[in-house]
């Protein structure tokens, strides 16, 4: 048994349809008993710069100078409802875009107003998405000091001839430079993102971007093969490129990550930590299927059963925040998150049969660890090296698996 092609992401699609029910309104959502440890999303879909890689939800405008007027005004709304009122939150997360193109007086207020109106947990993680040229030393300063503990540093490579090719700002001695001005102020919550398997790279680039990351001491890396979409910059600049996007390529760079960072453990598919310093609440809260508040144009979360998106255009999210009223989103079945819950946990790298209870699902994953994939520990099923490179497309199959079976 073995896959043809390595799924780099998973997503539902057109599949979860099945699974959704009448829309409900936002007010419907928000009438109901709060929970312990709940998640809030700000989006911020602004960017100083665009990554050649990059086809995210974003703009290279600048932000408006309502901006976080207009989520603050959002965070109110929901601070007057019983859902929000009644939760604790365990973990803030402001992604982009580029949260850090705000200015820190924008930033702060929004954090100011955060610790006004969400009853949030004494250890909450509030965690930020930023570029280090985004990102001053007096800002960082100052965001701190109002309460953001955890960042996720764009850094992808600190190759001189990745970072070009990337798009990315800064050479490697700049990048170097200030991820040891953050640290030397003792602050614990530096991450980085790291993408392998670029154009060109070589063993020794990817060998020097492990040790990079050694020297700066940050707390863990998210460990990403790039992926080349058709709509980015990279994708349209690389047409007339021959690439070699093989398989045996994308392993033999995965296999030489993982063999040289040993001594840091997998907390998910796509995140390494040195072991005790990074605990990524905001997806383990998700993974547990806790609501998220999602605030700011094209914002996405899930607020009890419903699904809720944001708009994306700034008239549009205006109108969206005067009349949350009006506001739909979808609803889906008792028996997708019931598949989702149990399923998800994949992305830690585990399963639990227990939480589904399903035979056709304990068949699959016996396959997996017939396939080496998968291994039995302490009545659940654990994902090997191997099983961590195919993640995404165990967790796809999985539910082929119990589409076939609820269709049957």
């Amino acid at each position: 048994m073995m896959f043809q092609e390595r799924k780099k992401t998973h997503h539902m699609g057109s599949r979860m349809r099945q699974f959704v029910e009448a829309p409900v309104s936002l007010p419907k959502a928000l009438d109901a008993p709060g929970e312990k440890e709940q998640v809030i999303y700000i989006h911020v879909p602004y960017c100083s710069n665009i990554c050649s890689f990059c086809n995210m939800n974003r703009t290279l405008n600048k932000p408006k100078d309502d901006y976080i007027d207009l989520v603050i005004e959002q965070l109110k709304y929901y601070a007057g409802t019983r859902r929000f009122r009644e939760s604790t939150f365990a973990s803030v997360y402001f992604g982009g875009g580029t949260p850090t193109v705000l200015s820190a007086k924008d930033l702060t207020r929004f954090l100011d107003a955060l610790h006004r109106y969400a009853n949030l947990e004494p250890d909450v993680e509030i965690s930020m998405e930023t570029s280090l040229t985004d990102l001053d030393m007096d800002k960082f300063k100052q965001v701190v000091a109002a309460g953001v503990n955890r960042f996720s540093i764009g850094i992808q490579t600190f190759s001189d001839r990745g970072r070009k090719l990337l798009g990315r700002r800064g050479d490697k001695a700049y990048a170097l430079r200030r991820l040891h001005e953050m640290r030397a102020t003792g602050f614990e919550g530096l991450n980085v993102d790291l993408i392998y398997n670029w154009f060109k790279e070589t063993d020794e680039d990817l060998l020097e971007d492990i040790n990079m990351i050694r020297r700066t001491d940050v707390a863990g890396f998210s460990l990403y093969s790039l992926i080349i979409m058709d709509a980015s910059k990279l994708g349209r600049r690389l047409e007339s490129h021959e690439v070699d996007t093989s398989l045996a390529r994308d392993r033999h760079f995965f296999d030489l990550l993982d063999a040289n960072t040993r001594d840091y453990e997998y907390l998910e598919l796509t995140k390494k930590i040195m072991p005790g310093r990074d605990r990524y609440r905001y997806i383990r809260q998700r993974i547990k299927g806790k609501d998220t508040f999602p605030l700011g144009a094209g914002a996405g979360g899930g607020i009890g059963r419903m699904a809720l998106m944001n708009p994306i255009k700034i008239d549009d999210f205006r109108h969206h925040v005067a009349h949350p009223e009006a506001v739909r989103g979808m609803a889906f079945t008792d028996a997708y998150y019931k598949i989702k819950r149990g399923l998800d946990t994949l992305q830690t790298l585990y399963y639990d049969p227990a939480s589904l209870a399903d035979e056709r699902l304990n068949r699959w994953f016996d396959q997996c660890i017939e396939a080496g994939w998968m291994y039995r520990q302490d009545g659940t099923y654990r994902l090997t090296k191997d099983g961590i490179f195919w993640g995404n497309n165990i967790i796809d199959e999985a539910w082929n698996v119990f589409l076939d079976e609820a269709q049957a």
